[in-house]
């Protein structure tokens, strides 16, 4: 990890049911680097733990960082910590911002959904395309009335207009509703879709889009998707190109993890295949992709990798590294 930026919990507040929010200042009182709608940064919490939040930012709002954190039932330690200890007037490490989500410039509309705590990218979005005057929808689907986060702010000018509230939708309600909101935006050949919430969420409107033409359909993952394999793992070659080296890979160990025993290091973020920031160029060799954020038409090309979690298939794989 990069360089890290020293900030203050100037304010901490029930947001909605089971949701903290957190207003993060520079410690120091200088200013915090710029981020786009769609850009995330790592907390690095004081039980050792490094997890990965949304910005919820509006487009002015560049002098704090805003940031919403469900508490996981079960937590894996972070949002149980983060619930439970880090208040008001502490002190924490964040990363700077980094986007792997963001708006596209060519999109002559927008549609954003959204559910539970993944509205809190969409969030942003929705402020910043408001801000833009760019046409928009966002469609927002949570447990109960209880479970809206920011819903003062989308239910009042300039959100409000775009924004549609879905709250206890069963599974065959939610997909009737997203079937409805796809259906106004697949005609729309210049429309983009962005889509992020729970796995099942995910996965639901990705399996509706799938005909959909590719670069339209753009979606974040808050955890990575269990992978299933035909036997086991092997060891296996990964060459750098730009270097030539070529160090073995063996069972139980990471691409990343081996080139880090030798002093080689590839710029890492979550490390569960979520996030991105490891994305490499492969030159040669079969992938045995294991991320939660390749296309499918990017896992058939074949032609990157997440190398914090993919492996090769064969005995050998060269990377643009």
């Amino acid at each position: 990890m990069s360089e890290t930026l020293t900030v203050t919990v100037a304010e901490c507040r029930a947001e909605a049911a089971d949701i903290k929010a957190f207003r993060l200042v520079s410690a120091s009182g200088g200013a915090l680097p710029r981020a786009e709608a769609g850009a995330h940064i790592d907390l690095l919490l004081p039980n050792g733990l490094v997890r990965q939040y949304s910005l919820c930012n509006g487009p002015e709002e560049s002098g704090f960082y805003l940031i919403a954190i469900k508490r996981d039932e079960p937590s894996r330690g972070g949002s149980e910590w983060i619930h439970a200890s880090l208040a008001q007037g502490q002190t924490v490490e964040i990363s700077a911002p980094r986007n792997h989500f963001p708006l596209r410039a060519d999109a002559a509309k927008h549609y954003l959904l959204a559910g539970g705590i993944g509205v809190t990218p969409l969030f942003a979005m929705a402020r910043s395309l408001a801000k833009a005057a760019a046409e928009f929808e966002m469609h927002y689907f949570a447990r109960s009335d209880a479970h809206f986060a920011f819903r003062e702010a989308l239910e009042a000018p300039p959100l409000k207009l775009h924004t549609h509230l879905y709250p206890g939708l069963d599974v065959a309600a939610t997909r009737a509703a997203v079937a409805a909101t796809l259906a106004r935006a697949e005609p729309e050949s210049a429309s983009h879709l962005y889509v992020c919430g729970p796995g099942p969420f995910i996965d639901m409107c990705l399996e509706m889009t799938a005909h959909w033409p590719e670069g339209r359909v753009h979606f974040e993952r808050f955890s990575a998707v269990p992978v299933e394999r035909e036997g086991g793992d092997h060891e296996f070659q990964v060459e750098l190109a730009q270097t030539g080296v070529t160090v073995t890979v063996p069972v139980g160990k990471s691409i990343v993890e081996a080139l880090r025993e030798h002093k080689i290091y590839i710029d890492t973020d979550c490390e569960e295949g979520i996030c991105g920031t490891c994305m490499t160029n492969v030159l040669s060799g079969a992938v045995d992709h294991r991320d939660s954020i390749l296309t499918p038409q990017e896992i058939a090309r074949g032609e990157v990798m997440l190398p914090c979690v993919s492996r090769a298939k064969g005995d050998k794989i060269v990377l643009d590294a």
